[in-house]
């Protein structure tokens, strides 16, 4: 019994060990590797974004970036739709399949995401905790707990988490790296959620990485902010910003000043739901799992809570 115990507490030290993440991933995605199900997850994916995706997919193919798009309404620009995700680099690996797998490999591409939030969450609390059950439990929070089901139910956002939890790790590890290898990769997975292009998504997994950039240099950043980690971190989102920039601004000149996507009656009352996104966004399930196990409150505080709850 007691040479059981030693192996598996060797399992648990050992580099190995990640892989039980990847099961966890495996597990989440069985209706694909069982009978080659797609991930679909919301209507919101069904009657928008894979939409959007295939029409990108296309244009691509067909030699051009999609920029207008004739079949919204009588003809739409579409660089300042934050939705047109063929202009993320990640997806342009779908362009080496064939139409009709496409959606195939974006499940593989959101498997492997998934798992490498959980191996990436995992070496982040084993930073801060020796107690390596208590890492683990952690671990199966973030990647089987409820915010990332609901992340899955919009596949941008399992990019953003995955690249958000990246970040975290390289900050809070940032002593372990050359200094240029830390702006590198920041620059990267910075790009990589600003990329995105959605300007509510990248607040939101972005904050998180802002508290603890903060945390992590304090209190250097006020005594001595050019020194440390302080201008690698900023030198780097600077960086990441300037290679999204182009997709930003098309996105933001449109949300601020065309007047194309919210008019002052939509936006300003969308305000109050603000402290309901917050709360569904670190519990989905705080209101119910479906709808109408909130439509009483979600009524109440008006579209935005009904659109959230949808999720």
């Amino acid at each position: 019994m007691s040479n059981f115990i030693d192996r598996f507490s060797a399992l648990l030290e050992s580099k190995h060990f990640y892989l039980v993440f990847f099961g966890f991933s495996i597990v989440v995605f069985s209706p694909f590797f069982l009978h080659g199900y797609t991930i679909l997850a919301s209507t919101d994916s069904l009657y928008n974004h894979y939409p959007n995706l295939l029409y990108g997919y296309r244009a691509l193919h067909d030699g051009n970036f999609g920029l207008w798009n004739p079949y919204l309404f009588a003809g739409v620009d579409f660089t300042n739709v934050f939705h047109h995700h063929m202009l993320h680099p990640i997806h342009w690996i779908l362009l080496l399949f064939p139409e009709k797998y496409i959606f195939h490999v974006l499940t593989l591409i959101l498997f492997f995401e998934h798992a490498l939030v959980g191996v990436i969450s995992f070496k982040i609390f084993r930073l801060y905790h020796k107690d390596v059950w208590a890492a683990i439990f952690l671990t199966i929070v973030v990647q089987l707990g409820g915010f990332m089901w609901c992340a899955i139910t919009t596949f941008i956002a399992v990019h953003m988490m995955f690249a958000s939890v990246a970040s975290m790790y390289i900050i809070l590890s940032f002593d372990q790296r050359r200094k240029i290898t830390n702006f590198v990769l920041l620059s990267f997975f910075f790009a990589y959620i600003l990329l995105i292009g959605h300007v509510g998504y990248i607040m939101a997994f972005g904050i998180p990485i802002i508290i603890v950039f903060l945390i992590k240099s304090w209190p250097n950043i006020l005594s001595r902010p050019w020194t440390g980690i302080t201008p690698i971190i900023i030198g780097s989102a600077i960086f990441g910003l300037c290679i999204a920039l182009p997709r930003l601004q098309a996105v933001l000149s449109a949300l601020l000043f065309e007047g194309a996507m919210f008019s002052q009656e939509e936006w300003l009352p969308s305000l109050a739901n603000m402290g309901y996104f917050s709360l569904t966004g670190f519990v989905p399930e705080a209101l119910g799992i479906y709808l109408t196990d909130a439509i009483t409150i979600a009524g109440i505080l008006g579209l935005g809570a009904v659109h959230t709850q949808f999720h």
